[in-house]
């Protein structure tokens, strides 16, 4: 099931990839699934002490780009939102 789970999450990923909210979002989704995965597949072939800092890594990687969005980008975005949505009510 990773495999497939996967597949669609890099789909979405790609397919949101212009809007850079959704793009930020959708890879830390991404990174998150692919976490899970190693944590899973580690504990169930029984080596999970050597490799689950590998899956925490990847979980703290997925936190800290959602932080870097919204400290640099998300006033940016949210502000060009709210003028489009300005220009297209008047």
């Amino acid at each position: 099931m990773i495999f497939p789970t996967l597949s669609v999450a890099i789909y979405i990923l790609w397919r949101s990839r212009k809007i850079r909210a959704e793009f930020f979002h959708n890879l830390a989704v991404c990174l998150w699934i692919s976490a899970n995965s190693v944590w899973m597949v580690t504990e169930f072939l029984g080596i999970d002490k050597e490799y689950k800092k590998y899956a925490v890594f990847i979980f703290l990687t997925g936190i800290v780009l959602l932080f870097i969005y919204y400290l640099f980008f998300f006033k940016k975005d949210r502000q060009k939102e709210e003028q489009y949505a300005m220009q297209v009510s008047n």
